[in-house]
């Protein structure tokens, strides 16, 4: 449930907490709004896995989330970050994941674990249908 901001209360206690593929789907698809071409869509989790910054690279495709994850995290360094999500949207692609979106997944968390940031998923989005990395085998395994 998300509670008005007020006056003195720490800033990790506004906003839902991301506990999972469907809190971090709906939380991307606010932030992002209507997608017509491609877009990766980075969220940043506090150590309360809150929302802490909310970014959306418009024309990126899944080559370029490694580059646009790095950026974010470098604007964040030395703020309260703890977990990265991150989405790539192909309004007219698949949601299999290719061997391409693996490979930037793998780089992606070289980066964040460079940072000290945990990522806890990559979700690949195509119109109403998506698919979240984490649930794969290979994820669980590190690759």
């Amino acid at each position: 449930m998300s509670h008005p901001c007020r006056a003195g209360r720490p800033r990790h206690l506004v906003g839902p907490r991301i506990l999972g593929p469907d809190d971090a789907r709906w939380a991307l698809d606010v932030s992002v709004g209507p997608v017509d071409g491609p877009v990766v869509a980075v969220l940043l989790l506090d150590r309360d896995q809150r929302i802490a910054l909310a970014t959306v690279f418009e024309g990126a495709t899944a080559a370029d989330a490694p580059r646009a994850v790095g950026l974010v995290l470098d604007g964040a360094a030395g703020g309260d970050v703890r977990a990265a999500v991150v989405a790539v949207y192909r309004p007219a692609g698949s949601t299999l994941p290719f061997r391409a979106d693996r490979e930037a997944a793998s780089s992606m968390r070289a980066a964040c674990d460079d940072a000290g940031v945990e990522l806890l998923d990559v979700l690949l989005v195509a119109g109403h249908r998506w698919r979240s990395l984490a649930d794969t085998g290979p994820w669980r395994a590190g690759g």
